[in-house]
């Protein structure tokens, strides 16, 4: 069903809106496993070529890696945006339905 790699929608621009006065914040790093580094590393090469991920020499926004071991063997990366990031963003609500009312709406 997969086809083994990651995903990317095409043509999609994304606008975060920060609250007003937000300054920029860097959260170090969390220490990765001895156990785990080479994997990681094989990991993020793999997010590179595919276009998933994009170095960059410096950033003002940080936010920690976060590293899960996968039954197989093999490591999810995650990053832990809400130390950080998420925090100073302007909630983006949007509404949505309720079952029973979708479910009336699908009956015609």
């Amino acid at each position: 069903i997969f086809e083994g790699r990651v995903g990317c929608v095409p043509n999609i621009e994304v606008k975060l809106q920060l609250r007003e006065g937000v300054k920029p914040i860097f959260i170090r790093e969390r220490s990765v496993p001895f156990a785990l580094r080479e994997r990681v590393e094989e990991e993020l090469t793999a997010l590179e070529n595919q276009g998933v991920i994009t170095p960059v020499a410096s950033s003002d926004w940080g936010s920690p890696l976060v590293v899960i071991a996968k039954p197989d063997g093999g490591v999810r990366l995650c990053v832990d945006y809400k130390c950080g990031v998420n925090q100073r963003l302007v909630a983006a609500n949007h509404p949505i339905r309720r079952i029973d009312e979708v479910l009336h709406s699908l009956r015609g």
